[in-house]
């Protein structure tokens, strides 16, 4: 068998994932065998997972914290507040509600084991177990959510950097 990028050399490998014949520059382009069809997946599949827990910890932090400002501003305003107070409670709201995805991300990195013990109670001890996963993710988000931001973001840097082709 061929490599599948150079026909002319004799593949030393296969893609781990497809199976394509690898030559022995294509087999050590990355860590490990893969062609750069299925590196670019993974690549993707990657950067997606991190877009969308940025995305999901903006959305939960931002709609309450925007519903809490709409319902500050519409109401009657004691003549003892301002609106830097409307704005300083609408922040606040943000940072008790968006600290719940990378809270989450963080327990689930313990493992679901507790799981179990409520499901002893069928669907509604399932229920509370996810009501107080919530409850819990808020306080460890707090600690989590600038953690996995850089973590992140660094990541995705490192994922842009990665080469696509073959010299």
């Amino acid at each position: 068998m061929n490599c599948y990028n150079h026909a002319d050399q004799v593949s030393v490998s296969q893609c781990r994932d497809c199976n394509k014949g690898l030559c022995d520059y294509c087999a050590h382009f990355y860590q490990v065998p893969l062609c750069i069809s299925c590196n670019k997946l993974h690549i993707d599949y990657e950067k997606k997972k991190i877009k969308k827990e940025f995305f999901w910890t903006i959305v939960l932090g931002a709609v309450p914290a925007t519903a809490m400002y709409f319902l500050l501003i519409t109401a009657e305003m004691p003549p003892d507040k301002t609106i830097n107070d409307v704005y300083l409670r609408a922040l606040i709201t943000f940072f008790v509600f968006a600290p719940i995805v990378p809270g989450w991300h963080a327990l689930n990195s313990f493992g679901n084991n507790f799981k179990g013990i409520f499901l002893i109670f069928s669907l509604p001890g399932l229920f509370m177990f996810y009501i107080l996963k919530a409850m819990v993710s808020i306080p460890v988000g707090l600690i989590a959510l600038p953690i996995r931001f850089i973590r992140n973001t660094k990541r995705l840097n490192e994922l842009n950097a990665i080469p696509l082709e073959y010299n």
